[in-house]
């Protein structure tokens, strides 16, 4: 993958291996950075440091990945790399509510699914991504 000059998005960069990946590829020479979490606050912070863009996602909100996707490309230009970062766990296994089941899904699985539909057909018309 070509980092120099590359759009790339971060998901869950506010913290953690997100925010190190984020200045990593900052460091690396990336044209555009996009620092993008449910944390708000968080992401605007990584974004100041590296002289990225924050982004607000909630990533198992399709209608606000859709949205921040063509925004990037929109302002920016096509999306080289996504990197689907936000994860969420829970300690626990069967006896775990359905929710807790279905929100570590939502994140961990769906957000992947999501992010894919939009991204992969764009990456194969242009041949790249």
């Amino acid at each position: 993958m070509q980092i120099e000059n590359a759009t790339i998005v971060v998901t869950g960069a506010a913290s953690g291996i997100g925010r190190a990946m984020a200045h990593r590829f900052a460091r690396d020479g990336a044209g555009a950075v996009v620092v993008a979490d449910l944390n708000a606050e968080g992401a605007e912070d990584v974004a100041s440091e590296i002289s990225g863009v924050s982004a607000p996602l909630d990533v198992t909100d399709p209608g606000a990945v859709g949205a921040l996707i063509d925004g990037v490309e929109a302002d920016i230009g096509p999306i080289d790399l996504w990197c689907g970062n936000a994860g969420v766990g829970a300690n626990g296994g069967v006896e775990l509510a359905d929710d807790v089941w279905n929100r570590t899904w939502d994140v961990n699985v769906m957000a992947h699914v999501i992010a894919a539909r939009i991204l992969v057909p764009r990456w194969i018309e242009r041949g790249g991504g």
